[in-house]
């Protein structure tokens, strides 16, 4: 037993000493080899009985914890005595839930029950039970499935192990803070000893001691636009809306993580409420036509690509808040939502619009409360924004609301990027049968349309924050950001370099 897990224990044994009769002591810990800060934020952990009655809930975060690798403790508490399981969740600095397990323990009277699990990336991607498994094999323990009362005290519930001694998990790492390890349970786990680190850096297998990835990107708050410039191609900015602020080049940021492949084509930009997700789609990450991508903000290294995801050139896409489910207009034009579980993203999308009576959907965007998808609703098969309407549909499915009807602006009238605003208005941009943009409208509570108030009358391009500020494109040559009654806020001058010819905003979010 090596000094740190002694002295954890004797630490453990005290508690258990002043646990009131009757009850025992429960000291839970998490072995990880994700790393803090941008993979490993925070863990929440919630205590049932085996009932399901709710006993306790802790989170820990990962500043507050320096020895993932070799264990860290999650939870401490006295408990009565009987069967209890815990839901142990790891969620990344997006406050996306990546890993999460349940584990299930007696605790005796009078006695400690420690009580280690391991929580690794070999379970990123795995489903328990998996087809060929047992139904009680529902946690996944370093890749594999296994009973949820398989601890690293308790080996013989985890079934034949991986390993015996450390030499049957060569080769060792060669970075000088990591090794590799056959735990008790017999799982083959890196070690990354962050507590032999400088206290600002953490350890990786690949490059040892240094600071934590994070993300060129400026961190949700004050508010941000997702802008689409057209330069021979597509590539993806993200700017902070505050004065002075430059464009971030998402194009750019992405291109040391997720290859783009040629021509660029970063467009149909999606950005979450909360600021969090972006959404795109792009040709990277080995597709060469153009599929769904997500990446959270915060770390740009947790890129994904989903390749039966390929969505139309038409409107944009849209992202949830938790980052698990992202709708957009597939081909021929349909509306379809695709959504995130336990073993990762589906393959198959579901149709969000065919209760609608139209040929044609397009510009799909997220109720402010993520309830609901706004989107254009037509019947012109070549091009999906002439004459159309506006409808809503719940975002889990369901009956499709015509919130203003197609053609009623004009038949040969454009309509685009239908927002909602915090009072349950809904802005539109239209353009005239020409194609030139003549502003906003909004829809108001009884089905009219009257022109959006102040100068949002003149602007195009538009997107609506939590807080009702309307960001837009004025005159092709500012970013603005509006307040309600159209006054603007911030004029933000857009340069994205003398070769640029157009660009749009297609998002924002916190």
């Amino acid at each position: 037993m090596g000094e740190r897990t002694a002295a954890f224990v004797g630490m453990a044994i005290g508690l258990a000493l002043v646990a009131c009769a009757g009850e025992g002591t429960l000291v839970l810990q998490v072995r990880s080899d994700l790393i803090p800060g941008t993979e490993l934020a925070s863990v929440e952990t919630v205590i049932t009985t085996r009932e399901g009655v709710e006993v306790g809930r802790f989170e820990v975060g990962a500043a507050e914890r320096r020895s993932w690798g070799v264990g860290a403790r999650v939870a401490e508490t006295s408990l009565a005595a009987g069967r209890y399981r815990a839901t142990v969740s790891v969620r990344d600095a997006s406050g996306a839930v990546t890993l999460e397990r349940r584990v299930a323990w007696e605790t005796r009277s009078g006695e400690l029950a420690v009580v280690t699990i391991l929580l690794t990336r070999d379970c990123l991607d795995v489903v328990c039970p998996g087809a060929a498994d047992a139904p009680e094999l529902t946690s996944c323990v370093a890749g594999r499935c296994a009973e949820d009362g398989c601890t690293e005290e308790t080996p013989d519930a985890c079934g034949p192990p991986a390993c015996s001694t450390n030499a049957d998990c060569a080769p060792a790492p060669s970075a000088s803070c990591a090794s590799r390890e056959c735990t008790p349970s017999g799982a083959c786990v890196d070690v990354l000893d962050h507590e032999v680190c400088a206290s600002t850096e953490v350890c990786s297998l690949a490059s040892g001691c240094g600071p934590a990835e994070s993300s060129p990107l400026s961190a949700p708050g004050a508010g941000h636009a997702h802008v689409v410039a057209l330069d021979g191609g597509y590539r993806t900015f993200r700017v902070e809306l505050v004065a002075g602020a430059a464009p971030q080049d998402l194009s750019a940021a992405l291109d040391p993580h997720a290859a783009s492949v040629a021509p660029v084509q970063d467009t149909l930009a999606g950005l979450s409420t909360n600021g969090e997700w972006l959404s795109l789609a792009a040709r990277r990450g080995g597709c060469t036509e153009g599929c769904v991508l997500l990446a959270p903000v915060r770390d740009l290294t947790r890129w994904e690509v989903l390749p039966e995801h390929r969505p139309a050139l038409v409107g944009f896409t849209a992202v949830t808040n938790a980052g698990d489910a992202i709708v957009y207009i597939g081909e021929g034009d349909v509306l379809l939502r695709v959504d995130r579980g336990a073993g990762g993203w589906a393959s198959t999308a579901a149709r969000l619009d065919e209760g609608s009576g139209h040929l044609v959907a397009s510009d799909p965007s997220l109720t402010l409360d993520q309830s609901r998808v706004l989107f254009l609703c037509g019947d012109d098969t070549t091009e999906p924004n002439r004459g159309a309407g506006v409808c809503e549909v719940p975002l889990a499915g369901g009956a499709v609301t015509e919130r203003l009807a197609a053609g009623s602006q004009g038949a040969d009238v454009f309509l685009a990027g239908p927002r909602e605003q915090p009072d349950g208005t809904i802005l539109f941009e239209w353009r005239d049968p020409s194609g030139t943009p003549a502003g906003l409208r909004k829809i108001l509570s009884d089905g009219s349309v009257v022109p959006a108030a102040g100068s949002l009358a003149d602007v195009t391009s538009a997107c609506v924050l939590p807080d009702g500020r309307v960001v837009a494109r004025v005159e092709n040559v500012r970013l603005g950001v509006f307040d309600a009654s159209g006054s603007e806020l911030l004029a933000l001058p857009v340069d994205f370099g003398p070769a640029t010819f157009d660009w749009y905003v297609d998002g924002c979010g916190l």
